[in-house]
């Protein structure tokens, strides 16, 4: 019982944490969408998918590899030796890639960038310092430190937010606020830097596991990448196809989709190391169970907060940005939000196939699904426009999901309450009728109307004994408090 509350307190710790950073991204929309033109928000979104494509390449596949190697190390000497190592290597990624994006600066700014060759200048900087990031953050998950890392992420997210407000709000457009997102890098480089070399010191000596960290690693990178082309990749064919624009119409709809991947984004964080030490300890039951209840607590959450985005995306995306924005995007909210379901239940269901070490299927899995998203954005987006590129990602992701069930849970089998998932669509529709039928004038009444389905959803739920009391019991325990 103590590991499974250990678990669940940082599962606790890291999605309070995440609620609060993704709040941070509704925080700085409506700054960045009422003050600039919708053509330099485009570019905006341009920018922050551009510098989650490069780290993928410069990095080799170390972050992960690091996670997966160091999770049950107890010796600092060659704790000290794997980050090292892999900070060496990343570097050497990360100064190559940061090297090209200044040096082609003007090509790409002509052709995705809306012109604005001194943003993709700035951005080649951030790059670099975001490569060296990865790594420090992911230090702390791989050492299961989530009290550290909760708090980088906060000061992350909301220096970002406070720099990037400010450069926008005193009136320097686009460049502040990649200016802004500059400085919030780089005080995270050194406070990050400073924290770890007070824990383990410097060492010079790389790892004897290199070639392992390596091999594991690189075989991720297409997996990666091609993820990151199911993620991103339509924003870089809607600029190409339809400019900038419809990019800055598109984001916002997307983002507030992609809300419901904050829910699975304390259990993409602790999985990884805490089920790695589990099965490297050969507890194979532990794991088991693990995964069993994330399943199912991702699903109660996730579910009802697909169905609530979708209905309200207009109502919230006149609130977040523009009514002009709203009425081209709020068509794109149901569909992302159904692909962060998919993906959720991607991060739960994959864990089988890294736990044995089979990562080239993961990479098989995320090229087939790049290819048919990238294929079906050139043919839909042209048709459907931006509505399109999101019914693509939407394919993607649960090609994706399904290919990599079938995979997973032949290597790590665990139960799956498929009774549960109905129950939960059942409360969910009836929690709907509410949100369809009920107006609202401003975001207070907004908020009183979801804090009402919400408590439909719920009750319902423990009507139709989808929580069972046991359950209630056990997490309960795991948390620290006793029920009778």
């Amino acid at each position: 019982m103590s590991e499974y509350r250990t678990f669940a307190r940082r599962v606790g710790l890291v999605g309070f944490t995440s609620i609060l950073t993704r709040l941070s991204s509704l925080i700085l929309l409506p700054v960045l969408t009422k003050t600039l033109p919708v053509e330099q928000y485009g570019v905006w979104a341009m920018v922050w998918v551009s510098i989650a494509l490069i780290p993928i390449i410069a990095s080799f596949g170390l972050p992960s590899a690091m996670i997966r190697f160091l999770a049950a190390e107890t010796e600092k000497e060659e704790i000290a030796s794997g980050f090292y190592s892999t900070v060496f290597y990343v570097s050497i990624g990360a100064i190559l890639s940061g090297s090209v994006v200044f040096l082609y600066s003007g090509e790409l700014a002509s052709l995705v960038f809306g012109g604005n060759m001194e943003v993709v200048r700035i951005m080649a900087v951030i790059v670099f310092l975001e490569c060296l990031n990865r790594v420090f953050l992911l230090y702390f998950s791989a050492r299961q430190k989530m009290r550290k890392y909760s708090f980088l992420a906060f000061v992350k997210a909301y220096s970002t937010v406070g720099f990037v407000t400010y450069f926008v709000l005193s009136g320097y457009g686009i460049i502040g606020a990649v200016g802004g997102l500059l400085i919030s890098s780089s005080i995270l480089a050194l406070i990050t830097s400073s924290m770890i070399v007070r824990e383990i010191g410097i060492s010079f000596r790389l790892s004897k596991r290199v070639k392992e960290y390596f091999a594991f690693g690189l075989p991720l990178i297409p997996a990666h990448l091609s993820s990151w082309f199911v993620n991103s990749s339509d924003r870089y064919i809607i600029g190409l196809l339809m400019g900038v624009s419809f990019v800055g119409y598109y984001s916002p709809g997307y983002a507030l989709g992609m809300l419901v991947a904050m829910i699975i984004a304390p259990l993409g964080l602790m999985l990884p190391p805490a089920l790695s030490k589990e099965y490297d300890n050969g507890n194979l039951d532990a794991v088991r169970k693990i995964l069993q209840y994330s399943f199912k607590y991702f699903v109660a959450i996730a579910v009802p907060a697909v169905v609530g985005l979708s209905l309200l995306s207009y109502r919230l995306l006149v609130i977040l940005s523009t009514e002009q924005i709203a009425a081209n995007a709020y068509q794109i909210t149901p569909l992302i939000a159904t692909s962060a379901l998919a993906l959720g239940l991607y991060t739960i269901l994959s864990r089988g196939i890294v736990l044995r070490k089979r990562t080239k299927i993961t990479g098989t899995i995320w090229i087939t699904a790049a290819v048919v998203n990238v294929g079906l954005n050139i043919i839909l987006i042209p048709i459907f426009g931006i509505t399109g590129a999101a019914l693509t990602t939407l394919i993607a992701f649960v090609i994706a999901l399904g290919l990599n069930s079938y995979f997973s849970l032949k290597f790590v089998p665990f139960e799956i309450d498929f009774v549960f998932l109905l129950k939960s669509i059942v409360a969910s529709a009836a929690m709907s009728i509410p949100l369809f039928l009920v107006e609202t004038d401003g975001l207070i009444q907004l908020m009183a109307l979801i804090i009402i389905a919400s408590a439909i959803y719920f009750l319902l739920l423990l009507v139709m004994k989808g929580i069972r009391r046991e359950e209630i019991r056990f997490f309960m325990g795991l948390a620290g408090i006793r029920i009778s």
